[in-house]
């Protein structure tokens, strides 16, 4: 009888639970007296044959009892290993079990928690990924979500403070290596979308790791050599159907898509020329009445008006020669306008219209100056609910505002009467008024 085959028959010897095999092979794998180095491949995979069985045996279990008999799992994935014990093709079965526990487990468990950060972060699983940096990318990612499901359930702020940290740390490691490799890039591209996840549900609970993430952003997809890859179309090519011309919207999810806009935005905001190859892509192919990007219109309203506060969160005035040059502001008045024909029959997306317009407002009172007023007096004649008159009310305040900060608070009264006079005669508007009355 081979060595294998004996450990295996001891492990399963004298009616051994899992747990029991577990502690057996613990001892066998630290003797110092029983030298085979193949042990340590034969016990692994003994593991990794059996653990998810233990966790359905488990799973009924409240938590207090779950992460007690669950310890023993631990204490194995814990065990010191020569660097060339475990094969490495190991990895490949390490994530399928991992992919099994994730799919298993609904609820939050510490210790089995505890279980995938120690297997993407511990020093001997290191081994596999330094050599295979994809191999951590599919780790990492099925950690992640199980801690993005974790989240769903409160803990004390310390503790997922803890957890967040040693998994950022472990992903800053990485990046210091290996950003400027292909390889890397297409790694991270791999959990990007969980890793956000888990950002996001942290800052609902106050914790905020945006910096952190965004950081991570920059040397993977936003350094100087990609700029160019950004926002360059050519007719006939099927890149305007992706935002930024890079990223598949059906790749990556609306809050995903965001938090990438915010990276490129503060990674170039220096660059005021690939800032209006940004607003230019984005106004041409996303904020557009037909075969826009987004098909929700109100999801297509609220990332518009995310744009406009970010670029006022990062202090990115253009040269409004560059706008002229672009013809920016012409664009976007043209948009808005056919947008707000469009928003005319739906109340809630007028609102978020008005939104926009205030967002606009706020960020530059130059852009709408000269078009602003035909827009309020277009909405003015539209019947609103309550809800909508305070928007349109908050849009008011917001104009005025404008008309202030650029010292023409007079040039709006004299504008806004003036055309409201010509309005009335143009559009004949005797009968809207008579239907508003009602």
């Amino acid at each position: 009888m081979d060595l294998k085959t004996q450990i295996l028959e001891q492990l399963s010897s004298n009616g051994r639970d899992f747990a029991d095999s577990i502690a057996y092979g613990i001892k066998l794998w630290k003797s110092p007296s029983f030298y085979y180095m193949s042990k340590y491949e034969v016990l692994f995979q003994y593991f990794l044959d059996n653990v998810v069985t233990f966790c359905d045996e488990l799973k009924g279990l409240d938590e207090a009892l779950f992460n007690e008999r669950w310890q023993i799992v631990n204490t194995f994935l814990l065990l010191p290993c020569p660097s060339n014990a475990l094969p490495a093709s190991m990895v490949a079965n390490l994530e399928r079990t991992l992919k099994m526990l994730n799919q298993k487990t609904i609820d939050r468990r510490e210790q089995l928690l505890e279980s995938f950060l120690i297997a993407t972060i511990d020093g001997k699983y290191k081994n596999f990924y330094k050599f295979d940096v994809n191999a951590y990318a599919a780790v990492l990612d099925i950690a992640l979500k199980y801690y993005v499901k974790c989240l769903q359930e409160p803990r004390p702020k310390e503790q997922e403070e803890k957890n967040v940290d040693r998994i950022l740390c472990d992903i800053k490691l990485y990046l210091k290596s290996a950003a400027d490799n292909e390889k890397w890039y297409h790694a991270f591209d791999q959990f990007v979308k969980t890793l956000s996840e888990m950002v996001l549900h942290l800052e609902k609970r106050g914790i905020d790791r945006r910096k952190e993430l965004l950081d991570f952003f920059e040397p993977v997809y936003f350094t100087h050599n990609r700029v160019t890859t950004y926002n360059r179309t050519i007719e006939g090519s099927n890149k305007s159907h992706l935002f930024m011309a890079h990223f598949d919207p059906s790749k990556y999810p609306m809050h995903v898509i965001a938090l990438l806009m915010e990276g490129f935005l503060r990674s170039y905001r220096d660059l005021k020329l690939e800032i209006l190859f940004f607003l230019k892509h984005y106004l041409q192919n996303v904020f557009v009445a037909k075969d826009s990007i987004v098909h929700d219109r109100h999801q297509m309203f609220a990332i518009t008006k995310y744009v406009f506060t970010l670029l006022k969160r990062y202090y990115i005035i253009v040269d409004q020669q560059l706008m002229v040059d672009f013809n920016f502001i012409d664009i976007l008045t043209t948009k808005l306008k056919q947008m707000l024909d469009v928003c005319s029959t739906s109340e809630p997306l007028l609102r978020d219209f008005l939104d926009l317009i205030c967002a606009i407002n706020d960020y530059n009172p130059l852009i709408l100056e000269h078009s602003i007023v035909d827009i309020v007096l277009q909405v003015m004649f539209m019947r609103k609910d309550p809800e909508t008159l305070q928007s349109f009310q908050a849009m008011l305040v917001s104009t005025v505002n404008m008309f202030m900060k650029l010292n023409k608070s007079e040039n709006l009264c004299d504008e806004l009467f003036m055309k409201l006079g010509e309005y009335l005669d143009d559009k004949e508007l005797d009968e809207t008024i008579r239907e508003l009355r009602k």
